[in-house]
């Protein structure tokens, strides 16, 4: 089974909870966590589907794992988008230093579906960043490329070595490129590959998901470790489906589950 949409509450490496009441200590974490090398090893590219559709992940973290969160959405083949903040009500003295802990954090990351090309992002970033070293090396900048082919910022993109904004130039732009910077030629046939296929691969428009006017939300609380089900029905809202609760303690409607305290309809395994 391929799922678009992937929530999961890893057991972050969190260590021991202190003790209440003015004892000194601390007492068990009341469930069994992982190391953040293990989490990312999880074989979540495995049940994504990666080729012909768009997949979202909410990755939950705490304060102290949310560096670790975007690597680990990284390792499963995602690229963060936004940081979504539940606010919860706050309940006097409670964990965290100088400031309570009263936030919980959802790293909200996307895999795209490949638009206009099967290439892998990450080879046309690499041709984009070599045209951009071309076109430094011979004198040229961002606004001298324009000046050329008559567009005011889409040049940057040509150049561009990230793979959110990288475009591969058109014929007729390349042709223009090429006239006044002759050493671009040992893109020649690359930039020209990845035309042809533009055309070869093209789909339909996808229909935009809903959007939301907010990335902080005062959801209400409940038991501890406990999601809210407002969070669930905002993912229904504005993430596609086949869905899956990574580590679920409880099975949802329309959704698959994987984890310890789960029914397991889900499978990281093959």
């Amino acid at each position: 089974m391929l799922y678009r949409t992937i929530v999961a509450d890893p057991p972050w490496p969190i260590g021991d909870f202190p003790k209440w009441g003015g004892e000194d200590g601390r007492t068990d974490c009341p469930y069994p966590t992982m190391s953040v090398d293990e989490i990312a090893a999880l074989n979540v590219k495995g049940i994504t589907n990666n080729r012909d559709a768009d997949a979202h992940l909410y990755l939950w973290a705490t304060t102290k794992f949310l560096w670790s969160a975007r690597a680990v959405a990284e390792a499963w083949g995602f690229d963060v988008s936004s940081v979504l903040v539940w606010c919860k009500t706050p309940r006097g003295a409670g964990l965290g230093g100088v400031f309570v802990s009263n936030v919980e954090f959802i790293v909200y990351a996307r895999r795209s579906g490949y638009v206009g090309t099967r290439e892998p992002r990450q080879d046309i970033a690499r041709i984009t960043r070599r045209i951009g070293e071309i076109a430094s090396a011979a004198g040229f900048t961002h606004s001298r490329l324009n000046q050329i082919v008559g567009t005011t910022s889409i040049a940057s993109w040509w150049t561009s070595g990230n793979p959110h904004w990288c475009v591969i130039p058109k014929p007729e732009h390349w042709k223009t490129l090429r006239a006044h910077i002759p050493t671009l030629s040992e893109l020649d046939d690359e930039v020209a590959a990845l035309n042809a296929k533009k055309g070869q691969d093209r789909k339909p428009p996808r229909p935009l998901p809903a959007r939301l006017d907010t990335q902080w939300f005062t959801w209400p609380r409940g038991k501890h470790s406990q999601k809210p089900e407002h969070f669930y029905d905002m993912v229904e809202q504005v993430s596609p489906a086949p869905y899956v609760e990574l580590f679920a303690r409880r099975h949802r409607l329309g959704w698959d589950v994987w984890g310890d305290e789960s029914a397991n309809t889900a499978s990281l395994t093959g």
